[in-house]
């Protein structure tokens, strides 16, 4: 990745944490609702752009999430969706200002295939266009 383009990304990221409001939940026991997720906000979000499956993993599933953890999300794509990094990393930021905290966006093949294989094992679907 060339310079300027990483230096925009990393002022894109700080200029989102500046501004992510708290919207902590959740009474740190395991499957309570850690996070509030405003469902027509993320179907609305998928569909524009080209997002089949939105999934979340990692500690937002469990009772280790804290007000400063972010937000593991897994994302398949439409098959006819193109989706560059400079995208992919607006996708993300898009994504944070939704859910009010810092997102790590991901796709399946971005994963190693240990990693993968866990994070599909335990990935709760929040949208499926299915």
């Amino acid at each position: 990745m060339n310079h300027s383009l990483t230096s925009y990304l990393r002022l894109l990221k700080s200029t989102l944490e500046r501004y992510k409001p708290n919207i902590w939940e959740g009474d740190g026991t395991v499957g309570s609702p850690n996070l509030i997720v405003p469902e027509e906000r993320i179907r609305e979000f998928c569909k524009r752009n080209k997002i089949r499956r939105l999934s979340f993993f990692g500690s937002v599933l469990r009772e280790d999430f804290t007000p400063e953890s972010d937000v593991d999300v897994l994302v398949e794509f439409e098959p006819h969706a193109r989706v560059g990094l400079i995208r992919l990393a607006g996708l993300e930021l898009e994504l944070g200002e939704i859910l009010g905290r810092k997102v790590d966006l991901n796709t399946e093949g971005f994963l190693s295939q240990d990693y993968r294989e866990r994070v599909l094992s335990e990935a709760v679907v929040q949208y499926d266009a299915a």
